[in-house]
């Protein structure tokens, strides 16, 4: 039997993760709109970092 608690804590259980999902994605985005924008105006990723080079 599912008390209130306990359906309580399952509700916000699935906020939390839909959350830490939800900011997950929008960081993926961020930085892959700021990767092309950096590339596209002609930005070595290699020069600017140091650290982003993948070759």
């Amino acid at each position: 039997m599912i008390t209130s608690q306990s359906a309580d804590a399952q509700f916000l259980r699935r906020v939390l993760i839909g959350l830490v999902i939800l900011t997950l994605v929008t960081g993926f985005v961020a930085a892959y709109t700021t990767v092309n924008a950096m590339t596209a105006e002609g930005i070595d990723l290699c020069e600017a970092t140091g650290f982003l080079c993948m070759s």
